[in-house]
Order: structure tokens, then C-alpha cells, then sequence
């Protein structure tokens, strides 16, 4: 699965240039022009790259890196901040805001490339730390039945006040060593087993 990056610029050349980029690396960018949009996005999706505008009608680039950061969903989500100005009271808010990286415009294929692998490694490990695996487990009627006749076991100890101590005798420990290790056959009876070796 790519890693998800949400691209968020009023100006929809610069836009659906960066966005259109960023697919063309492998990337699953999508494209907002309103702030206001993307902040409901990001508190019900998961991004693990954000391309901001700097100047935007609603907040600007800055006040939603800080929602972000705010947030729980997209707190560790990899910022970068588009900009025309290099001022660095800008700058210094921008960082203040958690924004990592800057893509200062004219927006060029190659600048954006060159950007996008230095910001490959930190994305790629936000995209794993959020995969999800899919887990499977199957139980068959072997595994459950040797379950049982565990619990059964253990069952017979404790109430026949086996002392624990007697599973330091080799016999014993040659049996617990057999059920943990699922050859305990069903034709064993553990009642059997256990008052045997408590009559000793």
C-alpha cells in the first residue's frame, strides 16, 4: 500500500502539479484547495505526508500544521510547507508549527523530486508505523482438544492437591513437558496419570 500524502493549495496549477508529481513517484496523493476541507479530512483520515500552502483564504498553512500536530490521527504526519517567501519570521513560525520540511515555488519537477527523496525515509517509516497486517489464526479440532485435555490435567492437579513439587520428579516433568508440547493423546486418561503418581 503507498504511502497517502494530501496535497493543500488554493492555486490549483501549483496543486495539481505537485499532486500529479508526487503519483507519478508511487505516491497516493490527493488534492484540496480549501483549508477548511483538508482540516475535516485529516481529523478522520490518516496522511502520512502533508504539502501545504503557506498563504490560504481560510487558515494558512502554518494554523493547519499546528491542528495537525494537535491532533491524535496525524500527529507524527511529515509537514512540508509551500511557499514563494524565504522570510524567515515565516520560516521561524513554520517550524514553531512542526512544519519539517519547505518547497519554495515556481513549483519544478526537479526541485520537488530532489525534496521528495530527502522526505522518502521519514515517510516510508510513518507509512510502516501505521500498516495494518491482517492476522489470521486457525484453531483445528486436534488444537482444541489438546487444550481440553490440558485444562483437564491442570484440573486434576489442583484438585487432587498435587503438590507442585512433584513436577521436579522425572516422570512428571517428562509428562507436563509432553502436553505443552501437544503429543498428550487423548487416550491417556490424566485422572489416571495423576492418582497414579499421588498414591506414591
Amino acid at each position: 500500500m503507498p504511502a497517502r500524502v494530501l496535497v493543500v493549495d488554493d492555486d490549483p496549477p501549483d496543486g495539481e502539479l505537485i499532486s500529479e508529481i508526487l503519483h507519478s513517484s508511487g505516491l497516493d496523493a490527493s488534492f484540496l484547495t480549501s483549508s477548511s476541507e483538508a482540516a475535516g479530512r485529516l481529523r478522520r483520515e490518516k496522511y502520512h505526508a502533508l504539502f501545504l500552502d503557506m498563504h490560504m483564504s481560510a487558515s494558512d498553512g502554518v494554523e493547519l500544521a499546528r491542528q495537525v500536530r494537535a491532533s491524535h490521527l496525524n500527529a507524527s504526519t511529515i509537514p512540508v510547507m509551500i511557499t514563494g517567501e524565504q522570510d524567515r519570521t515565516l520560516m521561524g513560525r513554520a517550524f514553531e508549527a512542526g512544519v519539517q520540511l519547505f518547497l519554495f515555488k515556481p513549483v519544478e519537477r526537479n526541485k520537488l523530486l530532489k525534496l521528495f527523496r530527502a522526505a522518502e525515509g521519514p515517510i516510508e517509516c510513518e507509512r510502516r508505523s501505521f500498516s495494518r497486517v491482517p492476522l489470521r489464526c486457525r484453531v483445528s479440532k486436534v488444537t482444541a482438544q489438546r487444550a481440553t485435555n490440558f485444562q483437564h490435567f491442570w484440573g486434576i492437579m489442583f484438585q487432587h492437591e498435587i503438590p507442585i513439587r512433584a513436577l521436579c520428579h522425572p516422570a512428571m516433568a517428562r509428562l507436563l513437558a509432553a502436553i505443552l508440547e501437544g503429543f498428550f493423546f487423548p487416550q491417556f486418561d490424566p485422572a489416571e496419570i495423576a492418582l497414579g503418581w499421588s498414591s506414591r
